[in-house]
Parts: structure tokens; sequence; C-alpha cells
């Protein structure tokens, strides 16, 4: 028997809500240059922010072109972090010359390119 979200527990809503609350407050109390341990390794507060907001960014444009919506305008203002981001991941790997010249109309990126 199906149940509903009463049934189940808090109305999603609210419990973003407060989880949202208990995350802002641990963020205001926490130095940006604070170390953290993630899966891809130890990095500071401010580093592994700006990987969510990459995250979260392209995969709200995967959303938005499967959907067939526009890129949502509340982007923009992180695009240019997720474009900085992008292109010095090219340049761990090796590859920043190859994006350079690509973004400047000098040469292609290769088919199935990433920098992830």
């Amino acid at each position: 028997m199906a149940t509903t979200p009463q049934q189940d527990g808090p109305e999603p809503l609210s419990v973003i809500e407060r989880d949202r609350a208990e995350v802002l407050a641990l963020l205001e109390s926490t130095a940006l240059d604070a170390g953290l341990r993630t899966p891809a390794g130890t990095m500071t507060l401010a580093g592994y922010l700006a990987t969510r907001i990459f995250e979260l960014s392209v995969h709200t444009v995967d959303v938005a072109r499967a959907t067939g919506q526009a890129m949502p305008a509340d982007l923009a203002p992180v695009v240019p972090r997720v474009v900085r981001l992008a292109a010095d991941l090219a340049v761990a790997r090796g590859a920043g010359v190859v994006v350079a010249e690509a973004l400047t109309g000098r040469g292609p990126l290769s088919d199935g390119f990433t920098v992830l």
C-alpha cells in the first residue's frame, strides 16, 4: 500500500529548509581555509565549495537541456567560476594549451574531450 509523505515523515520542503539552516550556520562558523577530507583527497572548505558549485551548475544545465528548457538565469553569476574551475582542471591534466586553443578559435577539442 502506498503511503503519503505525511505518513513517511516530515514534508520534504520542511526538511530541506531545516537542513539549509543547519548548513548555513555551519558554514558561517567555519573558516574557508579549514581542511576537509573528501573522497578526492584533502582540500580546503573554499576549494570544496567551488567543486559543489561546479557540479550543481553543470548538472542544472544538463537537466535544463534534457527537458528542453533554457539555462536558468540564476546560474549566470556562477558561470565564470565554473569556467575557471574547468580551465584549472584542464591545466592540471596537461590540456591547458589545447583548451586555450579551442577557446580562441585556434583548434578544436577532440570528440569526447573532458576535463573530468
